[in-house]
Formats: structure tokens, sequence, C-alpha cells
């Protein structure tokens, strides 16, 4: 059918403070204000949706997917533990930040396009399969202790922090095309 999408705007605060919200599903959404996941969030699926700005975590998360989602202002763990947070076949603008030391956050298949060191607070990431646009850091900032494997590095002026494992990635800089 030829329906016109929906664009819904205001502020979302999915959950509610000191909860757990268990099993959340949303599909096909588009909008451009702040996403919250305002409790704790446990087995959740994200899929084809437009978050056009932060998407933040309040509080702790376990096993939450993202699938073929565009993210236009990155994804904020504000300080909290997330266990097994993917993020799969979606396209990035914007950094992927705050999480704690215990956290693990899995980037495959993806395209992230803003990197910027300082911000990963080591938390372990694996990166895998994904396009990385690193801009003109010193460092590759895809988190200390991080495994990136299979990955192309756009644009990339430095090189990976000693303690990441890094296998098979490919160094592609725009201006010499």
């Amino acid at each position: 059918t030829n329906t016109p999408r929906t664009l819904i705007d205001g502020e979302w605060n999915i959950g509610k403070d000191g909860n757990v919200l268990d099993g959340f599903h949303m599909e096909g959404v588009s909008t451009n204000s702040y996403f919250n996941f305002r409790g704790q969030i446990k087995n959740a699926l994200i899929r084809r949706c437009y978050l056009g700005y932060t998407v933040t975590f309040y509080y702790y998360s376990e096993n939450v997917v993202f699938n073929q989602c565009r993210f236009n202002n990155g994804i904020y763990g504000r300080d909290n533990l997330t266990n097994r947070l993917l993020i799969s076949n979606c396209y990035v603008n914007g950094r992927i930040y705050g999480f704690v030391p215990q956290s693990f956050v899995n980037i495959d298949h993806s395209i992230v396009t803003t990197l910027y060191s300082g911000n990963f607070q080591n938390a372990q990431f694996l990166w895998t399969n994904s396009i990385l646009y690193a801009g003109n850091n010193d460092k590759v900032p895809v988190g200390a202790f991080s495994t990136v494997k299979n990955c192309i590095v756009v644009n990339g002026a430095g090189t990976f922090d000693n303690n990441m494992i890094v296998e098979n990635c490919h160094y592609v800089d725009l201006a010499n095309i």
C-alpha cells in the first residue's frame, strides 16, 4: 500500500524509573526526538526505526538489539551498565559512548560515522564487519580493550591502541581515491 509514514515528535520515555521492562519490541517507528529508556530494559528488539536524536539508557540494560535502525545522534549509556547490547545492520551518525567498563557492546555489520576519543570509558566493545569513520584522531577510538574484526576504517589518521585485538581490518583514506 501507499500509506504515508507517521512521524512522531515529542520526547519518548520507554519504561518507568526503577521498574523493569522485559520483552519490549518496537518496529518501524520514526522520531526526531529524544528516545529514553527510563527503566531497566531486558530482552528488547528495536527494528527498522529512525531515531533522530540521542538514544539514552538511564538504567541497567540486558539483551537489547537494534536491527536495521538509523541513529541520527548516537547512543549514550549515561554511565550505566549494559549487558549484551547489539547494534546490527544499523547506520549510526553519532557516537556510542558512556557505558561503564563492565558493559559489553557489539557493533556488527553497521556504519558508525563519528568516533571520538575518550568517550568509551573502557567498556568492552566488539566491532565486527563494520565501517568506522575514524576522523583525525591519533588513535582509532573504538574503546580500550576492544576487539575489532573484519572492519573498514575510513580516514583513520592513527592506529589502534596496543591493548586492542585487531584482526583483518583495512584502512581507506577517501582523500586519496
